[in-house]
């Protein structure tokens, strides 16, 4: 299934064309169990966001930890951001 295999592909920089499968798994991914600042109270806030809005919000958050660690940014993720925020 098309659907599928883009959500796989695409779960973990992301890209502007993903469909709502891939958007799902790529928050999915950002808020799994284990995750340091994944609590009750964060996932509710999370889950109460519209899927684009907790595409956003996930994503902010991940550059944001990539970047205080001196980590590049993929140019999909910073286009996929420059995308939902123009929204």
């Amino acid at each position: 299934d098309e659907d599928i295999l883009e959500a796989v592909r695409l779960h973990t920089f992301g890209s502007p064309e993903m469909g709502d499968l891939a958007k799902v798994l790529y928050v999915a991914d950002k808020v799994e169990p284990g995750r340091t600042h994944v609590t009750e109270e964060y996932l509710e806030r999370v889950f109460a966001m519209d899927l684009d809005e907790a595409m956003c919000f996930v994503l902010k958050e991940n550059i944001e930890f990539l970047r205080a660690r001196g980590k590049k940014i993929a140019p999909g993720s910073l286009k996929l951001l420059s995308f939902l925020e123009g929204q």
